[in-house]
Parts: C-alpha cells; structure tokens; sequence
C-alpha cells in the first residue's frame, strides 16, 4: 500500500485509493487515464476499487459489473476511473450534473463566453486566435467567430505532419472567405507516433501528446503577437473540478498567460449546428473520409487499432463520452462513432 501511495502522489492523485468506496470523484482526481494507458500497479488498484464500487451501487457482482456501460454516455466499467452510481450512470456524469448546477448560480460559463468573444484593442493587429486544425469543430468555430461575430481572426494550424494537403488548403479557402489571416506552425511529431508504436504497453495516447504540443506552439506565437486569447473547436469543458470552465488558462515559454476557449462547450452547440456554419465557410466534405477518429489528421488512423489491441479500449471512447455528457451528441451518436471505428 506505502508503494501504492507513492504512486499515487507521484501523478498527483487527490482521492487515495482507501477512499474510493466512501468518495464521490472523477477520473480526474485518482489521476488514471479512462483510455487504458499507463496502466500500472496503481491504476489497476484504482480500476478494482472502482469495479468494487460499482458492484456495490449496483448491488450486483464483481463479475457482473466489469464492462457495464453507462446508462447515458458511453464511460464504462472496463475504463480505469469509472464506476456507477445506483441509477446507472457514471460518475462523470453526476461530476457534471452538479458542476453545472453550481456553474448556473455563479454564471461562470456566461462570463467566459463573454469574455471569449469581446473584441481586442484597436492598435492590435487581431482580437482574437483560433486553433484551425481544419476538422468541423474548429473551422465551425472560425465562421462563428471571424462570420458572425466580426471578430478580426487569424486562424493558427499547427502542422504535426500529418495532416493532409487539402486539408491545409481548405484551411486557407476558409480563412479567405471570412477574411481571416492564415498561419501555418510546423511541428514533427512523427518520432512521437514512431515511439508509441514499438511498445505493447502504451504510457500515453500519442495524440494526447500532439495536443500539448501544439497548444504550447500556439501559445508562444499568441505572446509573440500581443494576444492573450485561443479559441478551440472542443465541444466539451476544460475543467469539471473543482469548478465548471470552458476556458484554461496556459503558460507560455515566458511565463505569460494565454487563455484557451472551448467555444462550442460555451454556446451549448449540439451537432447539428455545425452544418450551417461549415457550408458558409466552405468546408471541404472530403475531410470526413479521413481514416481514424478524426476529420483533419491522419495520425489517429495510424496509431488507433494498435491501441485497442494494447488496451482493449478506444482511446476516442472518453472524448466521446465527455461530448454526450455535455449535450454535443447523443449516446447513439457516440456509440456509432465507436462502432464505425472498431
């Protein structure tokens, strides 16, 4: 247990494992990965503490309880840091029903979406940035924000080296139709996928790495550039616990901070509202042909199946299940989507 409680503390974990069965947590704060990585010693003793938990709520087996899925999202037993509560659901379910209902009181979401779209000084050469990976939540984005709102935008994409040239074009074609300034940011992560290949016992999900990679890219050109704000095309929070945001704040090389928005978590999109916006700004459709849980890069077609195989879970599983917790998409949704992958 003293080797156990290192490792927890080592990943920072702010529920011990001996608290499990009386607490009430997201996977967030016994710090395991719902995507199977990095399953060692200490996340196996979480993941049983939970499957114990659950049995318990649900008053059925240990057996019985260990690839039960959510009633209303797709989170499942078998992922580390998951249990159910008695009437089916999840715990991060509940985690955000009630950070919702804590947020609606204090009107924090309505401050940051203010605080999002409000324009930038006047002797700045842009309000605002937007992290346009080219996928439909992102270039969504960019038409509400340089469209709709006439916010001055230039839209950042940070090159891993996967992503298609069409995509890349169809970024600038969009850019230019809503009169937004285009960037392109390179980066090489091809070493980084290369590495996560070669081992059968995974320690992260290399597109988990891409994302800080390129939020750390684009952050120091947002202090080069005088601007303190990113919008993203994430359609669910930034944090759950302890308090409810849709925004993040992030350190660049210099110690400045830049504020990162999920703009379609923050307006309360559903799916269908991105159609309209992607038709405005010219959406390439071929993009959905992209192999892999993605509509932008190729690297999640490549280093799927070699996960599921290494994990026995999606690795998109938990980024889908956060969607339908927030309301972007429906269980059903989110269960094709998986399907559609497998």
């Amino acid at each position: 247990m003293e080797r156990l409680e290192r490792s927890a503390a080592s990943r920072n974990a702010r529920v011990a494992i001996s608290d499990i069965a009386t607490s009430e947590f997201t996977h967030y704060q016994v710090a395991v990965s719902p995507t199977g990585v990095r399953y060692d010693e200490y996340a196996r003793a979480v993941h049983e503490a939970c499957l114990e938990k659950t049995a318990a709520n649900l008053t059925r087996s240990y057996e019985d309880c260990a690839k039960q899925i959510c009633a209303a999202c797709v989170y499942s037993t078998a992922m580390p840091g998951i249990y159910l509560h008695s009437d089916g659901r999840c715990n991060m379910c509940h985690a955000y029903e009630e950070a919702l209902s804590r947020n609606k009181l204090q009107g924090g979401l309505e401050r940051e979406l203010a605080e999002c779209l409000a324009p930038g000084p006047q002797d700045a050469d842009f309000d605002v940035i937007v992290a346009l990976s080219g996928g439909k939540d992102s270039s969504a984005a960019l038409a509400f924000a340089a469209s709709e709102k006439n916010l001055r935008v230039t839209a950042v994409l940070a090159d891993n080296g996967f992503i298609p040239n069409f995509v890349k074009k169809n970024c600038q074609s969009m850019c230019d139709r809503v009169g937004a300034e285009f960037v392109i940011l390179d980066f090489d992560f091809r070493d980084d996928v290369k590495r996560a290949l070669a081992t059968s016992d995974p320690s992260i999900y290399p597109c988990i790495v891409c994302t800080k990679q390129f939020k750390q890219l684009i952050s120091e050109y947002a202090v080069r550039h005088n601007c303190k704000r990113v919008i993203m095309g994430r359609n669910f929070w930034a944090t759950i616990e302890p308090e409810l945001s849709g925004a993040r704040e992030l350190r660049a090389f210099n110690g400045q901070s830049v504020f990162w928005y999920s703009l379609p978590f923050l307006l309360g999109w559903k799916i269908q509202d991105l159609k309209p916006r992607l038709e405005k700004v010219g959406w390439d459709q071929r993009a959905k042909d992209i192999p892999g849980a993605s509509t932008n890069c190729m690297g999640p077609g490549i280093v799927e199946e070699h996960f599921k195989n290494s994990t026995g879970l999606h690795p998109e599983a938990p980024l889908l299940a956060n969607e339908i917790i927030c309301g972007f998409i429906t269980q059903k949704e989110g269960l094709d989507e998986i399907a559609g992958h497998d």
